[in-house]
């Protein structure tokens, strides 16, 4: 067994400084605390004349809250420098005439496995497949 010892050198008159730690790494991309629109997904602009307009919200406890059209979804996401991963996505199971979107959403949450986070937006991928794009609300 090896035993290893590591030495700050610090030069006369200079001090150690230390930078509080958060708890997601320090490569990560803030994407939390921010309501996401859907604006495309599959390839396909998304308009809609909803009100409530089509959103994911990732919540700084991990979880999210999404809307497509028709039903609610929540669930959890863990995130990591660019990865992220969906799970125990749940939502509300009412019957409507236009659900594709939603669909597609649904589908989208349990593939994505990184995202690019641009000045204009959020992107999510699979490999190097665009799946969807959001871009920011503004509260």
């Amino acid at each position: 067994m090896f035993l290893f010892s590591i030495s700050l050198l610090i030069n006369p008159g200079q001090t150690a400084t230390t930078k509080p730690v958060n708890d997601k790494q320090s490569g990560d991309v803030e994407i939390t605390d921010v309501r996401w629109k859907l604006i495309e997904i599959n390839g396909k602009a998304v308009k809609t004349d909803d009100p409530k307009g089509y959103f994911l919200e990732l919540k700084p406890d991990n979880s999210f809250k999404a809307y497509a059209g028709c039903n609610n979804m929540t669930g959890h996401f863990e995130y990591r420098d660019s990865r992220i991963h969906f799970m125990r996505v749940m939502g509300t199971m009412k019957s409507c005439p236009n659900i594709q979107t939603e669909e597609d959403l649904r589908v989208v949450l349990g593939t994505v496995d990184n995202f690019i986070k641009t000045e204009k937006g959020l992107q999510f991928r699979r490999g190097e497949v665009l799946l969807a794009k959001f871009s920011a609300i503004p509260k």
